[in-house]
């Protein structure tokens, strides 16, 4: 079910500039998917947030960081069925006029 991101055996040079772009968008990408507006909005947030932090990160702190967010993405994932499973109604911020 989950998506493999990147190998466990990948150099932290440029491959993981590119590790970090792919689960910056796996991440978003999940966000979206849950029906709950306040949850999508906080996803989001937090996974820019989270990012920005880490920007300049190198060396084992990088690799630390690209596997707390790969365990961020799998909860994500277990959570957007979870909250999808429960949802209740459309919020008053998604409404159309």
């Amino acid at each position: 079910m989950y998506l493999t991101l990147y190998p466990s055996n990948s150099l932290i040079d440029e491959a993981g500039t590119m590790n970090a772009l792919n689960l910056y968008r796996v991440l978003l990408r999940e966000g979206r998917g849950f029906k709950d507006y306040p949850v999508r909005e906080y996803v989001a947030r937090r996974v820019k947030d989270d990012f920005r932090k880490n920007r300049d990160l190198a060396g084992d702190q990088l690799t630390h960081a690209l596997e707390e967010g790969k365990k961020a993405y799998e909860m994500v994932c277990r959570q957007k069925v979870i909250g999808n499973l429960y949802y209740k109604s459309i919020s008053v911020m998604e409404t159309t006029k």
